[in-house]
């Protein structure tokens, strides 16, 4: 916040009074987005909102990569609220976005929102595609999301009662989220489905002993 905060001090500065070009608008939006995305860390939906919608308004039409970013975050308001209808619009805008402007890990991102929508809506089959096009859409670049893809398609597959196949996609989850310094939810929620499969193939003991490292997770990090 406080590099933003002297960000806008320099374009002020530089403005000298004048009403902002499409340049400056331009970056007056990116810092928006900034602080959006600031929001997102802190699940802070309002603030989300708020700065995602000033960045729409800001941002240049032809900085797609930009828009995508506020229109995923408006999404991502959406969906911490429980608005499912609202975010699921805001995420098939976002994929649109990304897909016009070969934004790939845009559409990664994009996609796995979609899934997880219809997953929260009980529509398992078009949720599993949903992730499966994700996974496919990575390559040999594996971002940080791929760990949700992975955990979702988990938990569908867990559901059909394909126990191992889920266990492997837990496992992949795993693997990613403990790659990533700052996705310790990710592994926190990973470690509890992975407990769940233990449990359903009557390993209590295992099911245990990884509960007992995400509750020490939760402890170290301070999550409610």
């Amino acid at each position: 916040e406080e590099k933003l905060q002297a960000a806008e001090k320099a374009i002020a500065a530089a403005s000298r009074g004048a009403e902002p070009d499409d340049r400056t608008r331009d970056l007056l939006g990116q810092i928006a987005v900034a602080r959006a995305t600031l929001a997102l860390t802190r699940y802070e939906p309002e603030a989300m909102s708020t700065q995602a919608r000033r960045a729409l308004e800001l941002l240049s039409p032809g900085n797609l990569v930009f828009r995508f970013s506020a229109t995923w975050t408006m999404g991502m308001a959406c969906h911490f609220r429980g608005e499912r209808a609202a975010a699921g619009r805001a995420f098939a805008e976002a994929l649109s976005i990304a897909q016009s402007c070969g934004y790939v890990n845009g559409t990664v991102l994009a996609t796995t929102c979609v899934g997880q929508i219809r997953e929260l809506e009980n529509q398992l089959s078009p949720a599993a595609d949903a992730y499966r096009h994700a996974l496919q859409l990575t390559g040999e670049y594996v971002p940080p999301s791929a760990g949700e893809v992975h955990l979702g398609l988990a938990r569908i597959l867990y559901e059909w009662n394909d126990v191992d196949a889920a266990e492997h996609h837990g496992q992949q989850s795993l693997h990613l989220a403990r790659q990533y310094d700052g996705v310790v939810d990710r592994r926190i929620l990973s470690e509890l489905f992975l407990a769940r499969v233990r449990l359903a193939r009557g390993d209590v003991g295992g099911a245990a002993a990884m509960l007992a490292e995400t509750a020490q997770s939760v402890r170290e990090n301070n999550f409610v």
